[in-house]
């Protein structure tokens, strides 16, 4: 039935490929998605083969064409946790390590116009295709987009301003890099958050026992943990405030998810 029914609406999508670039030997596509049917959003991806697995494809950052949505096709759970936090404590800076794509920049921007927020890419061609192909006017006075090391930045202290949220969203396609699991970069991420701050950290598709064992490996000085398994994502909350009430409420408001578990 679900074959039958792919097949009925792949009829009414229609896929261009708008831009082609070679990295380091792996080919990424700017590809889009458009739609027929009133009940689709067209879309935009950057997709990419791993050199290990030629059969499958990647999709390394992918957002809805319309300013008018502005919840992203990809990534839930940080966009929902971002909303969830929000709530609580009204942040107004954010941080995006790793913008590729610009999808929860692009959510952060359009949900949220208070917010100004910088995103960091390491990679030249990824920061030319998202300002081609991903960017809107719309948001370019709440929105930064910046070459560089995501790394080189919170260890070395280049970030100019304490940030209210910092999203962490860095891999080696398509695996998380060592640097992540620091202690290093985790305290340089501990360092240029606010009081009222959160960390999200986003681990992919990381086994559950390794995610689970870097999770309970981080002592200090975040005030509150949880792991978040949502499908086959998986995401780390790291959480600092003095003000519980409001800590409790935002822990309380993320067990909507499959599964959450504190530490």
């Amino acid at each position: 039935m679900k074959k039958a029914l792919k097949k009925i609406q792949n009829k009414f999508v229609k896929t261009t490929v708008l831009n082609e670039t070679v990295i380091e030997d792996t080919v990424y596509r700017v590809v889009e998605k458009t739609c027929f049917l009133p009940w689709y959003h067209n879309r935009r991806a950057i997709c990419f083969k791993s050199a290990e697995e030629p059969k499958k494809v990647y999709i390394h950052s992918m957002i809805y064409n319309s300013p008018k949505v502005h919840y992203q096709p990809v990534l839930a759970v940080p966009q929902k946790v971002t909303e969830l936090w929000h709530k609580q404590f009204e942040p107004k800076k954010a941080l995006v390590l790793g913008a590729a794509g610009c999808t929860v920049p692009r959510f952060i921007a359009l949900n949220f116009p208070e917010m100004q927020t910088v995103g960091i890419e390491y990679c030249r061609e990824f920061v030319e295709i998202a300002n081609e192909y991903f960017l809107l006017s719309q948001i370019s006075d709440r929105f930064t987009l910046v070459e560089g090391d995501a790394f080189d930045y919170v260890i070395n202290k280049k970030i100019t301003e304490k940030q209210d949220i910092i999203f962490v969203d860095v891999f080696n396609s398509p695996s998380v890099p060592d640097e992540v699991f620091s202690d290093e970069f985790l305290n340089g991420l501990y360092e240029e958050t606010n009081p009222d701050s959160l960390v999200i950290i986003n681990l992919l598709t990381l086994e559950k026992d390794a995610a689970e064992n870097f999770a309970n490996g981080i002592k200090e000085p975040y005030d509150r943990k949880a792991l978040i398994l949502n499908g086959q994502t998986v995401t780390l909350l790291l959480a600092k405030s003095k003000n519980s009430e409001k800590l409790n409420s935002f822990f309380e408001s993320i067990h909507i998810f499959d599964s959450v578990e504190e530490f």
